[in-house]
């Protein structure tokens, strides 16, 4: 047991120390070359960002037909129709999705009004909608 556990402690050792002289024996140039890369990474992750998940950002409703089923979005706009029960028409700039609102996730809402709706994708096999858990008026 004694002799397992001190190979591996040497073993464990060893992959450091490699580690760390190959990162010794790297040029300072290349190392630039890779932190400027990260960074350019880093700085192209802000510029071209994601949907906001529930931020305060607006996701489109052609973004929201993109994302993947349960990813929580925030879409404003205007509801455009009633279809029924909890079932309404909303659209904005880039197109229109039903949306599915709770009457006790917010105000009475109807056709005309202009609203910001916090909620999740729901994907089926033919159909995306909005699962709103909140809605509030502008």
């Amino acid at each position: 047991m004694k002799k397992t556990f001190f190979l591996l402690a040497g073993l464990g050792a060893a992959c450091l120390s490699t580690h760390a002289l190959a990162q010794h024996n790297t040029p300072p140039e290349s190392r630039n070359d890779r932190n400027q890369q990260q960074s350019h990474h880093e700085t192209a992750q802000h510029a071209n960002p994601q949907p906001q998940q529930h931020g305060s950002a607006a996701t489109t409703v052609a973004q929201a037909r993109r994302l993947k089923d349960g990813a929580r979005v925030t879409l404003r706009g205007e509801i455009r129709q009633h279809l029924r029960g909890e079932t309404y028409v909303f659209r904005d700039s880039s197109g229109q999705i039903n949306v599915e609102i709770d009457h006790d996730d917010g105000p009475h809402v109807a056709p005309g009004d202009r609203v910001e709706i916090r909620g999740e994708v729901d994907k089926e096999r033919r159909s995306v909608s909005i699962d709103a858990d909140s809605v509030r008026k502008l």
